[in-house]
């Protein structure tokens, strides 16, 4: 790794105690349903957090009752994959699509199509191992088989690779996870006083799904010489899959590599912690 890239994860690490100040106005949706049943913010319109550690504390994710939870989900994909089981691998990915918000029309959604020529051929379980196994922090193998044909990689399928990864190292990267990793960097580069986003660091980020918000740009990090591109649409560019998959692999790197920093000081935290922690950040990063 170049030296640029080590200094950014060493600043991760220290944001997870450090200071980090954030804030953002949240909206009546259910999501945000944990975070005001929390006593300490009852009838606060406004998430906070003072570093990554309380914005992990502060997450807030709610869904229909009859979904089960991501670690649930996680366990179940992998036993079925464990036992090559491409049906129940199937409906499990379905059910990952319904956790993430993501559930779509059956017919049309490319995801779903996915998953379905898959299960129909018998090859989805070998698809989601070898998805799993080139975007593992540490490979290096080329990320060319994710396209719309063979490995699709898109805001649906990134949260069914997280849930298969046996070492739990593998970063949904979606929209806001992009919009918070954005929002860091330019934080990070201020304080080294580089004026241009390296693109070792040029993460993309996504708008979100409501219009309102998409036009108020509330996932934009970019700010005065600090410029972070947007995400390509996957239905447009041939090449959006591989763009994905290699901003989910370096901000895997990253990220599991802050962790390990952060435990050698014998704090307790997880790749999944951090992760939450970023999905919260990047709600709304205009501040």
């Amino acid at each position: 790794m170049k030296n640029i890239e080590l200094k950014f994860i060493n600043y991760l690490a220290n944001l997870w105690l450090g200071s980090f100040s954030h804030s953002f106005k949240i909206t009546k949706h259910h999501s945000w349903n944990e975070w005001r049943s929390n006593s300490k913010y009852k009838n606060n319109d406004y998430w906070q957090c003072n570093n990554l550690k309380e914005a992990y504390e502060n997450y807030s994710w709610t869904v229909n009752e009859k979904v089960l939870g991501c670690e649930e989900l996680s366990n179940e994909l992998k036993k079925s994959l464990t036992h090559n089981d491409n049906y129940r691998t199937g409906l499990l990915c379905k059910k990952i699509f319904e956790w993430g918000g993501v559930s779509r029309n059956l017919n049309k959604d490319s995801s779903q199509i996915w998953i379905n020529d898959n299960v129909i051929n018998n090859t989805l379980v070998n698809k989601i191992l070898d998805a799993t196994h080139l975007l593992h922090p540490k490979c290096h193998d080329s990320l060319s088989r994710f396209n719309k044909n063979d490995l699709l990689m898109n805001s649906s399928t990134t949260k069914v690779f997280a849930a298969a990864s046996i070492e739990n190292n593998i970063l949904i990267y979606d929209g806001r996870v992009g919009a918070a990793l954005g929002l860091i960097v330019r934080s990070f580069l201020a304080a080294e006083g580089i004026y241009e986003v390296p693109k070792e660091l040029a993460f993309l980020w996504g708008p979100p799904a409501t219009a309102g918000a998409a036009k108020l740009k509330t996932r934009d990090p970019s700010k005065d010489q600090y410029i972070f591109k947007q995400l390509p649409n996957n239905s447009s560019k041939s090449t959006a899959h591989e763009i994905r998959a290699n901003l989910t692999r370096r901000g895997s790197l990253y990220i599991s590599e802050a962790v390990s920093r952060i435990e050698c000081t014998k704090e307790q935290v997880s790749f999944q912690e951090f992760e939450r922690a970023l999905f919260m950040l990047g709600y709304d990063v205009r501040q």
